[in-house]
């Protein structure tokens, strides 16, 4: 794995304009984090003190660092799912209000997976896409009510002028 994430981040620092990685030494030797000018400097200590060190650019660095403190937990599967049945409500609104159908499931799924990820103390994670699957369901069903009311009240309207 090492060597992986070494060769990815030489190949990326091909691309980035900093300083060019030193591969010399063995697989354990160490990462030292340092700009493109202190970089020769290290280097010709190393030689005198016959260190072998790799030299990665600043944000390459940061970001491995980082990958390792950070380990997010795994998105709960009713979370994911109803994010999907939610984008899938709004894509489907114009046909034949198939979206107003499937919002329903997707406000309550969406509660659903917002309870079961509060209730695993930090196991799961997938708290914003339950959120985004109750407030789309609830926006879409509130909209979908409000054109009925409208569309009542219009009728409503026609037959008391005695149009219809």
């Amino acid at each position: 794995m090492k060597t992986f994430i070494f060769s990815f981040v030489m190949l990326l620092s091909f691309f980035v304009k900093t300083i060019p990685l030193t591969a010399v030494g063995t697989p354990s030797s160490q990462i030292c984090l340092q700009d493109a000018e202190g970089a020769e400097k290290i280097r010709q200590n190393d030689k005198r003190r016959k260190v072998n060190r790799r030299v990665l650019p600043a944000g390459i660095s940061k970001w491995l660092r980082d990958k390792k403190k950070k380990d997010k937990p795994k998105a709960h599967p009713t979370a994911v799912a109803a994010m999907v049945i939610a984008i899938l409500s709004i894509l489907l609104i114009p046909v034949f209000g198939i979206g107003v159908i499937l919002s329903i499931p997707a406000f309550i799924l969406g509660l659903i997976a917002r309870r079961r990820v509060e209730e695993s103390n930090g196991f799961y994670g997938g708290r914003k896409q339950a959120a985004f699957a109750y407030i789309t369901g609830g926006i879409i069903i509130t909209l979908a009510l409000m054109l009925l009311l409208m569309y009542l009240l219009i009728l409503l309207f026609l037959i008391a002028l005695g149009v219809i």
